[in-house]
């Protein structure tokens, strides 16, 4: 697990880019029913008016994840909408440009109003973005295969949901990230 916004916090998360939402450590709107009974949870605002934003979580420098053996990410996720969530990963190294490295899978949330488990599996996921323009040097089809990005490459996760208003505000919470072997923990 690598936050749980209540014992465990790999890193401190906020919300990307700043100013257009927030992240927040609140009380579980709902911790009488399975699949999360956590007293504290995360709460993501994005504002109205803007056209993105989410979770960030950033691993310290030096750190990277490790896709070779494990490539899943799960999250517990709980909304008043039924969001699709977008679950990025990007290479912060790139600095202004680590959007072109993001690889993504996207999952649609089947509960409303109550938690629910989202599993976001990389295995044959297309990694350097988008072969057919950025740098097309870049493109790998299957991010868990190519050396060059299964592992000592992504070191940053976006989680953002889209509950097809575009502009329009939303709030959803989350709670227990946990994923792939981070390199250089112990």
């Amino acid at each position: 697990t690598y936050e749980d916004f209540g014992e465990t916090s790999l890193t401190d998360m906020g919300f990307n880019p700043p100013g257009e939402g927030m992240l927040e450590t609140v009380q579980n709107p709902d911790a009488s029913h399975y699949p999360n009974r956590s007293q504290y949870v995360g709460k993501v605002t994005k504002n109205a008016g803007s056209q993105y934003g989410g979770a960030l979580f950033q691993l310290p420098a030096g750190y990277k994840f490790d896709l070779r053996n494990i490539s899943t990410f799960k999250i517990k996720v709980y909304a008043d909408t039924a969001h699709t969530i977008f679950f990025k990963m990007l290479n912060d190294d790139k600095g202004s440009n680590a959007w072109l490295s993001q690889t993504i899978v996207s999952k649609k949330m089947t509960v409303v109003e109550g938690w629910q488990v989202l599993e976001f599996d990389f295995a044959g996921v297309q990694a350097g973005y988008n072969q057919s323009w950025a740098d097309p040097a870049q493109y790998e089809p299957d991010v868990t295969a190519a050396d060059r990005y299964n592992h000592d490459y992504y070191d940053r996760i976006e989680i953002v949901a889209n509950d097809g208003n575009a502009e329009g505000p939303f709030i959803f919470y989350m709670d227990d990230l946990e994923g792939p072997h981070v390199e250089g923990l112990k």
